[in-house]
């Protein structure tokens, strides 16, 4: 049965059950002690356990019917547009060859708002696409580690080589790249992932990524990893604080004994985790392999991005 927290504060209080603190705000208190324990654990090695995957599907570019601007204006009429059925906030919408913005609001079938007024001369009748070629990430992502279609692993980018390649994002096809990005203006703080080139169709992709793992808080609350291992950490260090305050040598002797069952329940771990990983028919990390699938996809994206370059060049 998994060790709770409120276990875990209990295999460090008894130890001293009235020298060691049960208040949170008393850094060497029993749920601080096991805490930190727990995030030692947590950054020692990749853990699987702390490896998420969620399925994402990718939607067809809009552009049926033509659209209408004004310079100075955030307002965006339509003609011959089914807007409420197809658009939705946070896509971007190119207006001909111009420069993409972000949509905010969809009023009607023929009427969004941009989040930016529009800064070209007023144009009429002109064609138009909407996508939405970032994907917002569950709260809890701390960072992308690849995203596959079938058996095609995307390369990791980032926005500074975009923005480069393909500013107004004015190339379309099957996605070649992601790169991560925190948006701040108009969906502040929200972590998305943006696919390169532009998807042209609705596919379905696999994204994994690193969970950030939350600290315990409630007594109820269970590790991500086995228990045991934390308890032995959490009950060599308490051991050092009783030693620091009492000066009795004791205390550090059952330290090190702590400390080394801790260390050979850990390094157990460890290598289950490494064999479970090797069990995977997937790498870890899109960054870790220069080589993804064959010796022809990067030659094949860099294709694609030196067309894109030669565009606004």
């Amino acid at each position: 049965m998994a060790l709770t927290f409120q276990d875990l504060q209990n295999g460090v209080l008894r130890l001293a059950p009235n020298q060691i603190s049960t208040d949170p705000s008393d850094p060497s208190s029993a749920p601080n002690i096991v805490n930190d324990a727990y995030g030692a654990l947590l950054r020692y090695t990749f853990w699987i356990d702390c490896i998420r995957l969620i399925p994402v599907v990718t939607a067809t570019p809009y552009t049926a019917g033509s659209v209408a601007v004004s310079s100075g204006n955030n307002q965006i009429t339509g003609t011959g547009t089914l807007w409420l059925a197809n658009v939705a906030a946070g896509e971007y919408i190119t207006v001909g060859n111009n420069s993409r913005y972000r949509i905010v609001s969809v009023g009607s079938d023929t009427s969004l708002t941009i989040e930016q007024p529009w800064m070209m001369p007023a144009q009429s009748g002109v064609g138009y696409t909407i996508s939405g070629p970032r994907i917002a990430l569950p709260d809890d992502a701390e960072r992308v580690l690849y995203i596959t279609y079938q058996n095609w692993m995307l390369e990791r980018d980032n926005q500074f080589m975009l923005n480069l390649t393909d500013p107004s994002r004015t190339v379309y096809g099957d996605p070649l790249s992601y790169s991560e990005v925190t948006t701040f203006d108009g969906n502040n703080g929200v972590k998305e992932i943006e696919l390169w080139p532009v998807p042209s169709s609705s596919k379905s992709y696999i994204i994994s990524y690193r969970a950030a793992i939350p600290p315990l808080v409630d007594p109820d609350d269970t590790p991500v990893l086995p228990g045991d291992v934390i308890m032995k950490a959490a009950q060599a260090e308490t051991c050092l604080i009783l030693a620091s305050r009492t000066g009795e040598q004791i205390w550090l002797a059952m330290s090190s004994t702590f400390a080394a069952a801790h260390q050979e329940l850990r390094d157990s771990l460890a290598r289950e985790n490494r064999r479970r990983w090797g069990s995977r028919s997937t790498v870890m990390d899109s960054e870790d392999i220069p080589n993804l699938n064959d010796p022809g996809w990067s030659a094949a994206y860099r294709a694609v991005q030196a067309l894109a370059l030669t565009r606004i060049a």
